[in-house]
């Protein structure tokens, strides 16, 4: 097989000018592979065939979003190439170097000129024709980007004037924040609490107990017999029942209250209790 080192054509005619190669004989290995030697059997032109499909398809797909982006929604225009082109192009395929090359340098040729084919097969140049109305998502962006350059400096002066607002209302917040965390520091008394809560249950419990002694005396029983002994007893009993759950969920709510009041504070001054 010939090995080029450089080759010199005419791009319109494919004649080579300048020729610098050798005849090589002996082992080649595929760029593909992991470094081993092979040979043509080891070559999968069927799929070699399908991945140059997929990348003329991505390709045209590529072509087609660009023009698409700049100048709108559309379709291709093919125009057939000129009478005599693709004899002229089979020629080259059957002269000058081997058929590797000729065909190599056939692509080259055909890229340089603006030629593809048609949806029909046939050699033609296409042009993108866009919609009547058709925007250009180009110009729209870069519209977008004008207007937003205009519309910066607005935005930096809002922004100031959003900054300069909040810090002079930190400054006048400051006192109220000192005062918040030194009440959240301090906390709720919960002896307080729970005293208010007993009162509540006795003061509950002495109208209950008034009202089963004016039961007793309009019923014209005696107060010192053992019925009415022992409901006096079982409403104290309630009564001190009561004042100890009155008591204990009076501590717990003031526990869950100022718990509540470190965690927020802990929030303003950026810190975070779990």
């Amino acid at each position: 097989m010939k090995i080029y080192n450089k080759v010199v054509m005419d791009i319109k005619t494919l004649e080579i000018i300048e020729e610098d190669s050798f005849e090589y004989e002996g082992p080649l290995v595929l760029c593909y592979t992991s470094g081993s030697e092979s040979n043509s059997e080891n070559i999968d032109y069927g799929y070699n065939m399908i991945m140059g499909g997929i990348a003329q398809s991505q390709q045209a797909q590529a072509d087609e979003y660009l023009e698409y982006w700049k100048s709108g929604a559309g379709e291709w225009e093919y125009t057939d190439a000129p009478k005599g082109t693709w004899k002229f192009l089979a020629g080259g395929l059957t002269s000058g170097g081997d058929a590797a090359t000729r065909y190599g340098m056939m692509q080259a040729w055909m890229k340089n000129k603006g030629y593809s084919y048609s949806p029909e097969g046939r050699l033609s140049t296409k042009k993108w024709v866009p919609e009547e109305g058709a925007v250009s998502y180009r110009d729209v962006e870069s519209a977008q980007n004008i207007a937003n350059l205009g519309l910066m400096p607005r935005q930096t002066r809002l922004q100031e004037t959003l900054l300069d607002e909040q810090q002079k209302a930190l400054e006048a917040s400051a006192p109220i924040r000192s005062e918040y965390f030194k009440q959240s520091l301090a906390g709720v008394n919960p002896q307080g609490a729970m005293n208010r809560a007993q009162s509540d249950v006795e003061r509950g419990y002495g109208l209950a107990s008034q009202s089963l002694k004016g039961q007793a005396f309009r019923a014209g029983a005696d107060p010192g017999s053992g019925g009415y002994l022992n409901r006096q007893g079982a409403l104290n009993l309630a009564k001190i029942k009561g004042i100890a759950g009155a008591r204990t969920g009076a501590r717990t709510r003031v526990e869950d209250i100022n718990y509540d009041r470190l965690r927020t504070a802990s929030g303003l001054s950026g810190g975070e209790l779990s």
